[in-house]
């Protein structure tokens, strides 16, 4: 009992050191830690008491992705792909990104920008303002934003 006892402190203590450098989801810490060789069992205690400590928050997780990818330059559409797939609960998201602060018009705007670097959208072609809406689609940016920043 006593070793398991240790064990899970060494899994917190493992855990702790993780959130110290960046946020983490569950996901995540639970990974890193089974490659630290943690089993299933000891690294969920270990998440749930960085849980009730608040050491671990995957709102505050949420909120850190949206505004380090949107920095970079993706829409919304592929931040939530990306939080779905880390398994961040769906309403959490929407919450965050309802909550974010993030004109995504205007990030689409910049996005074309940067894309096209010194060249003026007006005076693209079709062919050229079709590619660039399925730039835009695809790094997550709704066909309407993508319309709007191309114009």
């Amino acid at each position: 009992m006593a070793e398991s006892s240790d064990v899970l402190k060494q899994a917190i203590a493992a855990s702790l050191n993780l959130l110290s450098y960046r946020e983490h989801c569950r996901q995540e810490l639970k990974l890193k830690l089974a490659q630290r060789g943690f089993c299933a069992e000891i690294a969920s205690s270990a998440i749930e008491y960085c849980i009730t400590q608040g050491w671990l928050d995957e709102a505050r997780y949420t909120e850190c992705w949206i505004r380090s990818r949107a920095a970079k330059g993706f829409g919304p559409s592929r931040i939530r792909s990306e939080l779905g797939a880390k398994g961040i609960d769906r309403a959490l998201v929407e919450e965050q990104l309802n909550l974010s602060e993030c004109d995504w018009f205007e990030l689409a705007v910049k996005a074309c920008h940067k894309k096209l670097s010194h060249q003026e959208t007006g005076s693209l072609s079709r062919e050229q303002k079709l590619k660039l809406t399925r730039f835009l689609v695809g790094r997550g940016f709704s066909l309407e934003q993508a319309r709007a920043a191309i114009e």
